[in-house]
């Protein structure tokens, strides 16, 4: 159930997961020994980058677990969306 405004007042127990195919595309340490890791999500994830914008905009915190993936199945799920004319079923 996507939540896109009025996040600010919810619990963490009301709040919906945000799930997402993800690859890592940089990791950082910065001056202040603080990390930043960037994302790259695909295409077909514009809500769950709405839904981290809110989460940004509103100031909350998230809990992070990450899941590894089959590479290739996400590959042909992507391909598959991308081109679907040139997949065979």
């Amino acid at each position: 159930m996507p939540v896109y405004a009025g996040m600010e007042g919810m619990r963490m127990s009301d709040s919906p997961a945000i799930v997402f195919s993800a690859s890592v595309n940089q990791v950082r340490t910065l001056a202040d020994g603080g990390l930043r890791i960037i994302l790259d999500l695909p295409e077909d994830a514009i809500p769950q980058m709405a839904m981290l914008a809110e989460c940004k905009r509103n100031g909350i915190y998230l809990k992070v677990s990450c899941e590894a993936v089959d590479n290739e199945k996400v590959k042909h799920e992507r391909t598959r969306k991308q081109y679907p004319y040139k997949t065979k079923q």
